[in-house]
Parts: structure tokens; sequence; C-alpha cells
């Protein structure tokens, strides 16, 4: 009784280069880990203001990098699930540090504008692929 995943894809052009489009931009911020690996000054500064240490940068730049890799390179939809689900997770949480440490709108919105571009990816990806799981038996 194991649960198989059945992927008949959904056609439409417009639907495969929405999805592309909304991916590859949440992917170019994802890749933007970079900055985190560099500890430029900017996510320095970003990070201390809610209270974060710095010492996580670093794990914060692989997650992110490996997340976009995952997104744009592996076909397997376990793994595409699992990284739409981190970044989400991720870009939740950074909306809560920074509303929590009481920064202005301004200070939260990237984050808000980032999870956005992850929820409309996975959801076009999931209807592109017309994915839904069933069990035997």
């Amino acid at each position: 009784m194991t649960p198989e995943l059945h992927t008949p894809a959904v056609s439409g052009r417009g639907l495969r280069l929405a999805y592309w489009i909304v991916t590859v931009l949440l992917c170019l911020n994802l890749f933007a880990g970079v900055l985190d690996l560099l500890k430029t000054d900017l996510v320095r500064q970003n990070t201390l203001s809610i209270g974060m240490p710095l010492g996580m940068l670093p794990f914060y730049g692989i997650i992110k990098i490996i997340g976009g890799i995952v997104l744009l390179a592996v076909a397997n939809p376990v793994l595409k699930i699992g990284a739409y689900a981190g970044v989400i997770f991720y870009f939740l949480g950074a909306a809560a540090a920074h509303v929590t440490s009481g920064q202005p709108f301004a200070a939260v919105a990237p984050a808000l504008v980032i999870l956005t571009l992850a929820v409309a990816s996975f959801l076009l990806w999931y209807r592109k692929v017309g994915l839904r799981v069933t069990t035997e038996g």
C-alpha cells in the first residue's frame, strides 16, 4: 500500500510560460543566497536587525541556493515538493521575523513578495504536471 505519483501533464503554452517566468524570478532571488555566503554589509545589517546570529548566514545561503537548483533542474516530484515546502517555510519565517522585530512593512515586503512567487510557482507547477497522489489497495 505505497502511494504512487501520477503526473498526467496539463497542456497549455500559457501555463508553461507563466510557470517558467515565475519560477525563474523566484530562483533569481534564491540564488542571491550567494550574498548570504559572502556576508555582504546589507545582508549583515538585515540579519542583525531581526536578531538572528551572523553565524547562520552560510547555512541560509546554502539552503537557498540548493532550493533554487532543485526547483530549476530536478524532475523528481518528491524532491520538488520538498524544495517548495522549504522555500515557503523559509520566507514565512523571514516575514514573521521582520514583523516580530517591529520593523516597518517596507522591511517585510521583500519576504512577502518572494513568498508569493514561491506559492505561485508551486501552484503553476502543480497544475502543469497535474500531480495527484493515489494509494492502491
